[in-house]
């Protein structure tokens, strides 16, 4: 069963490989001409996605430092391959494209304003990025279950703390200054996108940090 599932897997992602390349290539005659391109704003957003590639890494340093050291290879590697292509599939095919368009391509939740609602507001993906990606890992979280030594036997949880706080702390800077490409734009807002990303992350850590003092002191 996996092996085909990992066969479609492979089939449609050659397909969309295709459709994608084809699709560059045709529109290679429009945007070729250099005058007519905004440069600045090609180097802009090619900043941004290299610091949005970066995050990769705090990602991976700030989930490896809050679980326990045993689980760290596994949590580097987020399944089987096999089963990480066959959602991976899924999603990018089916369940992105499908809200991305409701929300960004014209789509329902983006004309609400027609039947006289107000239409969906996603800063930065905080719907179609976020919200869907935690929709999924709830649905993955309750396939895979709850961790060994989780909960005891009469229903009880444990604390299962991190094993490497210097990993946090790494992977939060890399992803706070990552953050800046993710939630950047062109023309007159970069500066606002800026500086809202940036007071946003530091009332969040002093909230967090107050919160804590006084939950332990």
């Amino acid at each position: 069963m996996m092996r085909r599932v990992l066969i479609i897997a492979m089939v449609g992602l050659l397909a969309a490989g295709i459709l994608t390349g084809y699709n560059v290539a045709f529109a290679q005659d429009i945007t070729s001409d250099a005058e007519k391109l905004d440069q600045g704003a090609n180097v802009i957003w090619m900043v941004g996605a290299f610091l949005v590639f970066f995050m990769q890494a705090g990602f991976a340093f700030l989930g490896a430092g809050l679980i326990r050291s045993k689980n760290t290879t596994n949590y580097m590697t987020r399944t089987k391959t096999q089963a990480y292509l066959a959602y991976s599939f899924i999603i990018g095919a089916v369940i992105y494209p499908l809200y991305g368009h409701w929300v960004w391509g014209g789509g329902w939740l983006g004309n609400l304003e027609v039947i006289g609602l107000p239409a969906a507001a996603d800063y930065a993906g905080s719907g179609v990025v976020h919200a869907v990606g935690g929709f999924i890992a709830l649905a993955g979280a309750v396939v895979v279950g709850a961790r060994k030594g989780k909960f005891n036997a009469d229903g009880s949880a444990n604390v299962l703390s991190g094993h490497n706080i210097p990993y946090v702390v790494i992977g939060t800077f890399i992803l706070f200054f990552g953050w800046f490409g993710f939630n950047i734009n062109t023309g007159d807002s970069i500066g606002l996108n800026a500086v809202n990303t940036l007071l946003a992350g530091a009332t969040g850590a002093v909230v967090a940090l107050y919160i804590q003092l006084v939950r332990t002191g």
